[in-house]
């Protein structure tokens, strides 16, 4: 089952990119597998597989495609997030922390905008 800050994420994905094929491969996805690293999380889900595969020129050329990033103290200097796929589908999403520990556990954080350095 898909925690709150999972569920956020796929919605902060969908608004990106609405009406796209990701939201609609998103809107599918059954979670799969939870795996816990100390500084993230990867998430396994599987969608449907007879929706259209993704363009991936529409989300930078290949996978990952980067997500929002996370504000929360249960998080070490923050975090960010990235949906890993194969064969134009997504399958998996990662959470990450940018310092030593993502807490197993996260109730309050906030998605924001990544930009790019440079």
């Amino acid at each position: 089952m898909f925690n709150r800050l999972e569920m956020d994420i796929f919605e902060w994905y969908k608004v990106k990119y609405p009406a796209s094929t990701l939201a609609n491969q998103l809107t599918t996805a059954h979670f799969s597998n939870r795996r816990w690293t100390g500084v993230g999380f990867y998430l396994d889900f599987k969608v449907d597989k007879n929706m259209p595969k993704l363009d991936m020129k529409e989300y930078g050329g290949h996978f990952p495609i980067n997500g929002p990033g996370i504000e929360s103290d249960a998080i070490h200097n923050n975090g960010g997030c990235l949906l890993w796929g194969k064969d134009g589908y997504v399958d998996c999403l990662e959470m990450y922390a940018f310092g030593d520990y993502f807490k197993e556990e996260v109730k309050v954080y906030r998605l924001v905008s990544l930009s790019k350095a440079g």
